[in-house]
């Protein structure tokens, strides 16, 4: 089989000193929609650090941004040249050398309704390493944030929680009802009731 992928990489990764094993690689896949012949991602990932330093799409500017030190950004689309098919398009941030702190995650719908999945992988400075998954559905404007708690110290877990506020309920519960997820508006009107 073949793969196409098409790819742009933007880095600031300057490694300078001992490199240490420890890294935190975001990265977030959607499907692609035949329909849809632009190249672009339908969601893009903007990480800022303890210090408030960005690397990603950031939406207030409407640009990406690599600010944050060891930093790069990745985006591809993947798919089969033979026959065609789309497949999966993915955006990326990696750091290398990561601060200990707590880092906010921000998931920006970029075009149309879509289902995510998010993986999200953290290795200490021993290299050990876990990848917590999330699946979730995004639209163009909306905005769903993760806190990650962070220490490379070898045994410390990571922790990630996603913020949720009514809106973000709201825009789950309208997106779901865009893609099909719930199929009846009756039952999209007694959730927002219950809200």
């Amino acid at each position: 089989i073949c793969i196409l992928l098409i790819a742009v990489l933007t880095t600031t990764i300057a490694w300078a000193g001992e490199k240490t094993l420890s890294d935190i690689d975001f990265h977030i896949s959607t499907p692609a929609d035949a329909s849809d012949d632009s190249s672009d991602v339908y969601a893009r990932l903007l990480v800022i650090d303890p210090l408030g330093n960005k690397t990603g799409y950031d939406p207030s500017m409407g640009v990406e941004v690599s600010h944050i030190p060891q930093s790069g950004r990745f985006r591809e689309r993947i798919g089969n040249i033979q026959s065609g098919e789309l497949g999966i398009e993915e955006y990326s941030v990696g750091i290398g050398d990561p601060l200990a702190g707590e880092y906010i995650l921000k998931i920006v719908g970029i075009n149309r309704t879509t289902k995510y999945t998010l993986g999200i992988r953290m290795a200490d400075s021993a290299g050990n390493s876990r990848q917590p998954v999330f699946n979730g559905i995004t639209s163009l404007g909306i905005i769903s944030t993760y806190t990650i708690t962070y220490d490379p110290t070898p045994g410390i877990t990571p922790k990630v929680e996603k913020v949720v506020t009514i809106e973000d309920i709201k825009n789950d519960v309208n997106n779901a009802f865009n893609l099909g997820l719930i199929d009846n508006s009756g039952i999209q009107q007694s959730l927002f009731a219950k809200l």
